[in-house]
């Protein structure tokens, strides 16, 4: 799956009906999807591309300028990692080969820690647990609230804003890292462009996203609560996302989808297909079923590598050792 089309035609893609990665007509998906985070207000739609070797899915007449009112005070961006006994526990197995295999040290195991960038760095607990394991950490951050988080509570570097060209200097990073960010991105080509550019040689970018092949879209349909109209405006699969990469002058790219995330996306989704709305800590019982269906999700993805809620693209600038070996 290729294109010829550059950044600026790319574009103007959606806004013709067609696919922002291949360029393909696009047809309706669904309709009438509800913002969860705000009960009763506009629905949105979204549509799909009708090329089965991409099947990229986008927000109909989006921008995100017109959308800044979708991140309200209490995203989640916004706070600090849970503290207690819990919390450790579960920092515990974020760093354990069990969490390395599920990507929550950004797939980043196996490499001799150097300089890394986040770009979208929240409330900088994740370059926090970097810096833990010997990372020189960097952040970029649009909103400044969770920026502040992230300086007077974790004391990590951030810059606020978006990444420009001139934002740090060319090859200055081991590594960039985008966690569920490139899907609030209306033009996300020239994103990746610039962190290509931000790697040293053998350098790698490392982004995840939800998958709209995942068994839970296909589940809850247009409930899905990783739809999340209107701050996402691209849904990717495995192929679109990898095709993009690609697009940016990526050339060793390994891809996967994973189950992280899974409860949360599952238990969410039950309560958006009953109620239309998700807030606070949900039901025992929802709880329960979004166990058991990320259970059943983990034991469907070994028969079907397109399953999971959350794909991992990791992509090595081409310089050192084009190898790969983040998923292995």
């Amino acid at each position: 799956m290729t294109t010829k089309m550059g950044p600026l035609e790319r574009a103007d893609r959606v806004a013709a009906g067609r696919c922002y990665v291949c360029g393909s007509p696009g047809a309706p998906l669904y309709e009438g999807v509800v913002n969860w985070r705000t009960a009763g207000g506009p629905t949105y739609s979204f549509s799909r591309c009708l090329n089965a070797a991409c099947g990229h899915v986008w927000l109909d007449g989006s921008s995100f300028a017109a959308h800044v009112e979708a991140y309200p005070a209490d995203y989640y961006t916004h706070a600090p990692a849970p503290a207690g006994v819990l919390a450790r526990a579960i920092a515990g197995i974020k760093r354990s080969r069990l969490g390395h295999a599920l990507g929550y040290v950004m797939y980043l195991q196996g490499m001799r820690p150097g300089r890394v960038l986040e770009i979208g760095s929240g409330s900088g607990a994740r370059l926090a647990e970097l810096r833990g394991l010997g990372w020189d950490v960097q952040g970029v951050e649009p909103d400044a609230a969770a920026a502040a988080v992230a300086r007077d509570h974790y004391r990590v570097p951030v810059v606020v804003g978006t990444l420009d060209e001139g934002t740090f200097t060319a090859s200055s990073f081991d590594a960039v890292v985008m966690t569920h960010v490139i899907e609030h991105v209306p033009d996300p080509l020239p994103l990746l462009v610039t962190c290509r550019n931000l790697l040293r040689p053998g350098g790698k970018l490392i982004v995840t996203c939800p998958n709209v092949d995942a068994y839970g879209r296909r589940r809850y349909g247009a409930s899905w609560i990783a739809l999340d109209p209107p701050r996402h405006e691209h849904l990717f699969t495995r192929a679109s996302l990898v095709a993009l990469v690609r697009a940016a002058g990526f050339r060793s790219v390994a891809a996967r989808t994973s189950i992280r995330g899974a409860w949360g996306n599952l238990v969410g989704s039950e309560e958006v297909r009953a109620t239309g709305k998700r807030g606070g800590r949900a039901r025992a019982g929802p709880r329960a079923k979004g166990l058991l269906l990320a259970a059943y999700e983990l034991m469907r993805l070994a028969r079907d590598p397109l399953a999971g809620e959350e794909i991992a693209v990791v992509c090595t600038r081409e310089g050192i050792d084009a190898s790969d070996s983040a998923f292995t």
